[in-house]
């Protein structure tokens, strides 16, 4: 009657349910920073394709400064650029 075996058992089931996460979650960030580069190699630095607030977000990490936000009629007319 030893607790060891199902601290083990739960320990390996966390490590593997988390590596399964972290590697979807890897292939999805992988996705995005993989159309974004295609889009911006075919369309020059500014991408044309995908949601405005990605490209938002994309902006302030290049400028590094606040991105002048759109007012939301404006975004839900044009929500892809």
């Amino acid at each position: 009657m030893s607790i060891w075996g199902p601290v083990a058992v739960s320990v390996l089931l966390t490590y593997m349910i988390s590596s399964l996460f972290l590697g979807i979650f890897e292939n999805a960030v992988l996705a995005l920073m993989t159309c974004l580069a295609v889009d911006m190699d075919l369309n020059g630095d500014e991408a044309k394709w995908g949601p405005r607030t990605f490209h938002d977000k994309v902006a302030k990490m290049k400028e590094g400064h606040k991105v002048d936000d759109e007012s939301d009629d404006e975004q839900k007319a044009n929500p892809i650029k």
